[in-house]
């Protein structure tokens, strides 16, 4: 397998077993992959005269929809109308992605890294959450499924902030429908269970040696918090 770029003008690398097994995929747009070739067999349509003009949509190909597929109504959402509105199928698709190509395991992992876009999405069923229970500082996360949560926090929410101020779950739901991020924040503002936020309990990993490279972290961690003891041996 190799990897090398097929259109520079358009910014197209192909991913290539031989000449009749490749894949393209384009990093600057969304990482879409262009085309797909089986046995000498092209299986995906792609559009690629609209494709070379920039002010229109890709038609075809593999597109990366996130975090939504489609259009999102936020006049009549679940998630209520304090959030920012999402382009069609999401912001993913038009942003410049990066990619890491593994030569020994044969690997290519397309990645979306953090930025000024990505984080205005991010913060924004987060932060007011955060300024409605009077919290200042870090911003949190509060993922990844499954949840561990207590009833104590719940009722936490109700009796310091949803009672006092006549408010119901719903009316809060629908005003920032992170419900995972009203646990969390309530967790730290009330204190229901004396703990503060460390690191997420579930993680998911795509490949094996991400698992490696997170154990090896952890690893140096536990050394540091036990001051030189390595609890893994």
């Amino acid at each position: 397998m190799k990897l090398e770029l097929s259109n520079k003008d358009q910014g197209i690398f192909v991913f290539e077993l031989d000449k009749n097994n490749y894949i393209k995929f384009c990093p600057e747009r969304g990482g879409v992959i262009t085309n797909w070739v089986s046995d000498g067999n092209e299986i995906l349509y792609f559009d690629e005269t609209r494709f070379m003009d920039k002010t229109k949509s890709i038609r075809g190909g593999i597109p990366i929809l996130f975090p939504i597929c489609g259009n999102l109504n936020t006049s009549n959402s679940v998630f209520g109308n304090g959030y920012l509105q999402l382009p069609q199928h999401g912001f993913a698709r038009d942003l410049k992605w990066q990619y890491s190509f593994n030569e020994n395991e044969k690997i290519l992992c397309l990645i979306l890294n953090a930025s000024k876009k990505t984080k205005e999405y991010f913060l924004e069923d987060r932060e007011p959450i955060k300024f409605s229970l009077n919290r200042k500082g870090i911003t949190y996360d509060y993922g990844y499924a499954p949840f561990l949560w207590s009833s104590k926090v719940w009722r936490s929410l109700d009796k310091n902030f949803l009672i006092p101020k006549n408010k119901t779950f719903l009316d809060v739901i629908l005003d920032c429908g992170s419900e995972f991020t009203w646990y969390g924040e309530s967790l730290i503002a009330y204190q229901a269970i004396p703990v503060y936020p460390r690191e997420q309990l579930f993680r998911h990993y795509h490949y094996e040696n991400q698992l490696a490279r997170h154990s090896q972290e952890l690893k140096e961690k536990i050394q540091l918090y036990m001051e030189g003891i390595d609890e893994f041996n």
